[in-house]
């Protein structure tokens, strides 16, 4: 072990926590949609609490905070090998509609002309959803 941690970290099982299950979904949900990981370009986690949201010191969102990337972005390498694309994290109230961030991805997808999303949803602990998005 160094200073800052384990030399290799030890492999995590599946279903270690709310954004862990949602990168095994959306790993699901690319092999089921016969999409590679490289292929997408854009990576959209939508959540009502992101991990970092409490610690933040300013105690506004922390969507892109750089523990928010360590933490989340972490869980999707690992779990599905996306390595080109563009993370995005978007904060979901707790009333938006169902659809609001499948709504968000197909706009970016436009404005950023660019071809395949995948949408992970994370509400609450245990309620996950992941879709891939082709334009």
């Amino acid at each position: 072990m160094s200073a800052t941690g384990p030399a290799h970290p030890e492999p995590r099982p599946p279903g270690d926590g709310p954004f862990a299950r949602a990168a095994s979904a959306a790993a699901d949900a690319l092999s089921d949609a016969g999409i590679a990981p490289a292929d997408v370009e854009l990576l959209l986690v939508a959540t009502d609490a992101f991990p970092a949201y409490d610690a933040h010191p300013s105690g506004g969102h922390a969507l892109l905070d750089g523990a928010f990337n360590a933490a989340v972005l972490r869980e999707f390498d690992e779990r599905t090998g996306l390595t080109h694309a563009v993370p995005i994290g978007l904060t979901v109230a707790a009333g938006a509609p169902a659809d609001t961030p499948v709504r968000y991805a197909e706009a970016l997808l436009r404005a950023e002309s660019r071809r395949t999303a995948l949408v992970v949803t994370v509400r609450g602990p245990s309620a996950v959803d992941a879709r891939v998005l082709v334009r």
